[in-house]
């Protein structure tokens, strides 16, 4: 008599892709899909996706996915994983009637910018746990009331994508913790919306899905999403949390020793600690995903992407070139040859929170060339990630635990873990944010503590070269010099 084979799966909806991932309880990877996509910007500062289409890829990955299934595997919860900082408005009926804008759309700057000058930051975000920015959604609905008034009368409520793909699924409108923090609008001391921002956005809270924690499930699923055998009867569909969070645990980071560093199309740090720090730094996101789980960190709005823009933009190359051209830059010594970058090329959020700023290259002299210039930007990524990380509470932290594209790349690796000064464990993976999704659904199915599931899978191990660690922070005092002097009535 054989046994079935239960496991979980991992969605995780980004901008750029959907993946999905079934997992045992022992950690056993059972099969994996992933469909890519494109966000549009049809006018500078826009980047946005269609929510409809966006649903279908969504169904087609999952469909992939339960058709690599053994026959004897059995699902017993999904769960959901999704990127931050999104918005939609949606209709009576649930349907987008607006596109779904990504935390890069940067249409809402000026009202930001407004807000700021009359407003004193550092209040709200002792609230909202998340610098105020225009990424928000708090600012982006602020925009829609103030541009599109008329189809504002049309819009019964605003939702992120996790809240809009949970209704495909269920047909309720519900938002985990986390991405409610995303939001800009959520007051986790209460777990209900802030007044205080629901008086900036100028809706109401009845306008928003409905804050649940990221265990909270449900059986009942939209008919068109009952998709295969393999899904038991009573299988629990489990809120889940945000990508970010998702990533610390499907890397094993549930306690305080590891920095997570993602770098993919965008870039982050992140560290989980017990409790919500009483004295939060503000250029620091604190988002709740458990009762004793707690992620703080920063996010870049630069990693692969501004590597990408260097090479098909600025050296008008195929993309296919960027792996040939990183193994050149990277080959040249450290330090680019005194060349300082800063990448800042779509403004940016951490570590300066200034949307205006822009990217520059400096020190720059005639035997100077492309592959200076690429090593730099590579090295501004990397140490932008370091001077968030200089705003955690990094006392406790032993080592880095990496993930992302980047992780692809040995010399980059290695860059990193000189940068930090710290041994680095390489997730082979490359899905955390999806694994992650699946371990808080086994978490939600059994009750099993996280720190019994989480366990990293055969993670690599890369050991910095101790003698560049002052050599890094050198240059990252550079930045930091090059940042103020041309912006110095910077808040950060």
């Amino acid at each position: 008599m054989t046994t079935d084979i239960l496991c979980t799966i991992g969605l995780d909806v980004g901008t750029g892709s959907v993946k999905a991932l079934a997992l045992t309880q022992t950690g056993q990877v059972l099969g994996s899909a992933r469909i890519f996509y494109t966000a549009q910007s049809p006018q500078p500062g826009y980047m946005q996706l269609d929510a409809n289409e966006l649903c279908g890829q969504v169904h087609r990955c999952m469909v992939q996915l339960l058709s690599q299934l053994p026959a004897d595997a059995q699902v017993e919860a999904i769960g959901l994983s999704t990127a931050m900082h999104s918005i939609v408005g949606v209709n009576h009926q649930g349907k987008a009637i607006t596109p779904l804008l990504t935390w890069a759309d940067a249409r809402s700057n000026a009202i930001y910018e407004l807000w700021r000058k009359q407003r004193k930051t550092n209040a709200l975000h002792k609230t909202i746990g998340v610098p105020p920015h225009p990424m928000l959604p708090l600012f982006k609905i602020a925009w829609f009331k103030q541009q599109q008034p008329e189809l504002c009368k049309q819009i019964a409520g605003f939702v992120c994508l996790k809240a809009f793909l949970w209704y495909q699924f269920t047909q309720a409108f519900v938002v985990d913790y986390s991405n409610a923090a995303a939001y800009g609008m959520f007051d986790a001391s209460t777990n209900r919306w802030s007044a205080d921002a629901l008086a900036i956005a100028g809706i109401t809270a009845a306008q928003l899905p409905a804050p649940q924690p990221t265990t909270h499930f449900t059986t009942h699923f939209s008919a068109p999403w009952r998709l295969h055998h393999s899904i038991l009867p009573g299988c629990k569909l489990v809120l889940g949390s945000s990508d970010g969070c998702c990533a610390n645990i499907g890397s094993g980071v549930v306690h305080a020793q590891a920095l997570t560093l993602t770098i993919g199309t965008s870039a982050a740090v992140r560290l989980s600690v017990a409790e919500r720090p009483t004295a939060l730094s503000p250029s620091v996101f604190c988002y709740p995903v458990l009762p004793r789980l707690w992620v703080l960190g920063g996010g870049s709005n630069h990693g692969g992407n501004a590597i990408q823009w260097f090479v098909t933009q600025l050296l008008n190359q195929p993309a296919g070139q960027v792996g040939a051209l990183l193994a050149e830059a990277l080959a040249l010594p450290p330090e680019a040859d005194g060349v300082v970058c800063l990448p800042y090329l779509l403004g940016e959020r951490a570590p300066v929170w200034n949307p205006a700023a822009t990217g520059m290259f400096a020190q720059l002299q005639w035997h100077h060339n492309h592959l200076h210039l690429l090593r730099a930007m590579v090295e501004a990524v990397s140490l932008n990630l370091l001077l968030i990380a200089q705003q955690l509470p990094m006392a406790s932290v032993k080592k880095l635990s990496l993930s992302g594209g980047f992780t692809q790349n040995s010399a980059w690796v290695q860059l990193v873990a000189d940068v930090f000064g710290l041994p680095a464990s390489l997730q082979v993976a490359g899905d955390a944010s999806a694994r992650g999704a699946a371990l808080l659904a086994w978490h939600a199915a059994t009750n099993l503590p996280l720190h019994e599931l989480s366990g990293t899978q055969g993670a690599a191990q890369v050991l910095p070269n101790l003698s560049m660690y002052p050599v890094y922070q050198h240059k990252a005092r550079q930045m930091q010099q090059l940042y103020q002097t041309n912006y110095p009535n910077s808040t950060a």
